[in-house]
């Protein structure tokens, strides 16, 4: 079932079934609840996300309080750069609405990364693609903030 959500995202909208049977393969699906924290700041990476159904708030401590950074919804992967650069996480993600999400244990992404087959080049290219959507929202959101506006 999971494979099926996950031929609606655009982040893989280029693999056949059985690479998206793999994929749903090495993940979990679960249910988010309003106000669940899914990953705090500075805590030790275990898993990446995908919004499948529902919102998810990403915000990042400040001086003078919170500041909110994006609001994801479905086909949104979060929970990368720290599992990438084995870094601490950047922000907190907290569950806006109830929804679910498809969670990749870090065992399983490791595994996927690095392959050599076929599966591991395009879930490379998904990754390269929501990274590039992120630079771009925090791209927006630094220039409104610069510009006033």
């Amino acid at each position: 079932m999971l494979d099926q959500l996950l031929e609606n995202d655009w982040l893989f909208e280029d693999f056949s079934a059985r690479e998206l049977e793999q994929l749903a393969g090495a993940m979990i699906e679960r249910r988010m609840f309003s106000g669940e924290v899914l990953v705090l700041e500075e805590e030790r990476p275990d898993r990446l996300f995908i919004v499948i159904e529902g919102a998810v708030e990403v915000s990042r401590q400040a001086e003078d309080g919170d500041r909110v950074l994006a609001l994801l919804g479905p086909g949104s992967m979060f929970g990368l750069v720290a599992l990438l650069d084995r870094g601490r996480r950047a922000a907190t993600c907290v569950a806006r609405q109830p929804g679910r999400i498809a969670e990749m244990p870090r065992d399983s992404f490791d595994l996927l990364y690095k392959s050599n087959a076929p599966l591991a080049d395009k879930f490379q290219y998904a990754i390269a693609r929501q990274l590039a959507r992120d630079v771009k929202q925090m791209t927006r959101v630094l220039l409104a903030e610069t510009l006033g506006g």
